[in-house]
């Protein structure tokens, strides 16, 4: 300290001692993190240390003296402002250890930097030594430790504030675990006021049975485990109260427990417990097989009904593996596939083949849906299986049976039509060849019949057109039966001539499109067009009212396509299930036979629509 080593010295300060003295106690101050100021008996600023220097620096005073020569008391009392009462209350001080009254002094007071508002501890105390009397003033920077204390103030506001306010129960016990504080849920909790809980353990707060079950894990809280489990307590009045507990123990040593009531979490719990009881009971009654399925496909329950369809005794056989493992291989992807579809929030149906436990084969028709949280996020699938391998069989053996109808009903309809050609052929030669012979016998004796006999005469006549109306019928009846176009065209020719001959008899407006080439039909395709055609314009003929009628055969890829549109009032779907409907059943059985489609169509007022496909051989 310069100033303080070429301070004006006492005569006995001259010796080499004193200057040793003076400069290891300047080394000594300027080590010091203070700000330290050395003040002569008048007040004034003899010397500073290095510390005081740096602080003088950044607040603005001179650098040349960093306040050295200033009066200490005329600095104090120049304070004004805010920080006026702090500067009288320093100037008073000093002028008291400086006149000996008063052996020292401190106070912590603000000021502001040319940045922030700082914190210092002021410190006087009276100096009298060889080198100089007067005092020494120091100032210790307090702002970290201010603002820190104050931090903790407002955390210990607010955690106290929020220890109040907190719905669970907190309470701090010491390390023999007596409370030593607690908030007021936990006296509500309890049914005790803070007093009492205050002079209690943390033990007298549980029943004795249930601590003997389960102590308080203290090993395990001493070291530093949180611990969280449900517990009884045991209030005032001798009641139970259900809590959830979570316990640690603090950094003071201390222990920190806090309870939240879950009576309502419990009556809840046991009540979704008996649902869960009912539910099961009712789906272990249920002859279905019921399950949950994950995403993955692995079952998370099953009812006693399906391990019966899947003829195991065990629920570890399915619960926890995915019901691939049980699905034919021919069947597992169109399963897969649903499971992944329901948890797309798509649900589906499928039939499917399992081998049971025992190895035995089933089918199973199985119902899936997608089943929501009450998020409603899609957590599992409910799947529903029935057994219906006695179906499936009266299924395949009623297919077998349908077929053998289909193959007999072709039989059938060989034998009728070979009965039409025979009979048409009957008419067409027998009957036919009667009637001209008699028509000719009629004409012979027209000529024998004497001029005058005219009532013979007329009575010829009427025989004659009689016969010749009996031909024309007998004609007619053998073209229906058995069109001898038929089998010696083709069916193109065959329709031409139908309709042809429907719009002399019905005067209705028929419109053809074929397109059917070069293909070759075999015998029965050409016949089960033609009657169906025939049958169709029939029907049009005898109930529609039609005015037009548009008609369509065309090969279509390896199928053949009828269509027949008309205009008229429109078939009603009882008429098209009316079971007196022999033509349409006729016609249906007919296009059936050769495992074709048929459907029939009607809208009131606009009309009516067959569309059948029949497939090529």
């Amino acid at each position: 300290m310069t100033a303080l080593r070429h301070f004006n010295m006492k005569k006995t300060s001259t010796t080499s001692d004193l200057i040793n003295e003076s400069e290891i106690l300047g080394d000594v101050l300027n080590s010091l993190s203070s700000h330290i100021a050395i003040i002569d008996e008048n007040g004034f600023i003899a010397a500073v240390n290095k510390a005081w220097k740096i602080f003088s620096v950044t607040n603005g005073v001179n650098p040349e003296n960093y306040g050295t020569g200033i009066n200490y008391l005329d600095i104090s009392n120049q304070v004004s402002g805010p920080y006026a009462e702090h500067g009288n209350r320093f100037s008073v001080a000093l002028k008291e250890v400086l006149s000996g009254n008063m052996k020292y002094f401190s106070m912590i007071y603000p000021c502001h930097s040319s940045t922030e508002l700082i914190w210092f501890k002021a410190v006087i105390t009276p100096l009298q030594s060889n080198l100089i009397s007067g005092a020494v003033i120091s100032h210790r920077d307090m702002t970290e430790k201010i603002l820190a204390k104050e931090e903790l103030k407002k955390n210990e506001t607010k955690f106290q504030s929020l220890f109040e306010q907190a719905s669970d129960a907190i309470f701090i016990a010491d390390e023999n675990f007596k409370i030593i504080n607690i908030n007021v849920a936990a006296c509500n909790q309890l049914g005790y006021t803070e007093c009492e809980l205050q002079n209690m353990q943390i033990h007298d707060l549980f029943f004795e049975t249930d601590l003997a079950k389960e102590p308080i894990k203290i090993n395990e809280l001493n070291r530093g485990e949180n611990i969280i489990n449900e517990r009884r307590f045991k209030r005032k009045d001798g009641s139970a109260l259900d809590v959830e507990i979570n316990s640690k123990k603090l950094p003071n040593g201390f222990f920190q427990g806090i309870s939240r009531d879950i009576t309502e979490r419990k009556q809840n719990e046991l009540l979704i417990k008996k649902k869960e009881n009912y539910i099961r009971t009712i789906l272990n009654t249920d002859p279905e097989c019921i399950k949950m399925v994950n995403a993955e496909g692995i079952c998370l329950t099953m009812n006693q009904a399906g391990l019966e369809i899947l003829e195991t005794d065990w629920e570890s056989d399915v619960i926890g593996q995915n019901i691939l493992k049980v699905v034919n291989p021919g069947f597992q992807k169109a399963v897969a596939d649903l499971v992944k579809n329901s948890f797309e929030g798509k649900p589906g149906k499928i039939e499917y083949q399992i081998t049971t436990f025992k190895g035995n084969t089933k089918w199973l028709e199985g119902q899936i849906v997608p089943f929501k949280n009450t998020e409603g996020i899609i957590e599992s699938c409910l799947w529903i299986s029935r057994d219906i391998s006695d179906r499936v069989k009266d299924r395949e053996a009623l297919q077998k049976y349908n077929s053998r109808l289909k193959k007999n009903f072709s039989k059938v309809q060989e034998i009728i039509e070979k009965e039409r050609k025979e009979i048409s052929r009957e008419l067409h030669d027998e009957l036919g060849q009667k009637l001209t012979a008699l028509n000719l016998d009629i004409a012979w004796l027209q000529k024998r019949i004497a001029p005058e006999l005219t009532e013979e005469k007329d009575l010829m006549n009427e025989m004659m057109s009689l016969v010749d109306s009996l031909m024309k019928t007998v004609q007619d009846i053998s073209k229906n039966l058995r069109p001898q176009i038929l089998e010696k065209f083709n069916l193109q020719d065959a329709v031409t001539w139908l309709v042809a001959e429907f719009e002399k008899r019905s005067k209705i407006k028929c419109k053809v499109h074929m397109q059917i080439g070069n293909i070759n039909l075999t015998e029965a395709l050409k016949v089960t067009v033609f009657r169906t055609l025939q049958e169709s314009l029939t029907n049009i003929n005898r109930h529609s009212n039609a005015s037009k009628v548009e008609l369509e055969v065309f090969e279509n890829g390896d199928q053949l396509t009828l269509s027949v549109t008309d205009d008229g009032k429109g078939i009603t779907h009882d008429e098209i299930n009316d079971v007196n409907s022999l033509g349409i059943h006729g016609m249906q059985e007919r296009i059936e036979s050769l495992n074709g489609t048929f459907k029939i169509t009607g809208l009131s007022g606009k009309g009516t629509n067959l569309l059948s496909t029949i497939p090529l051989p």
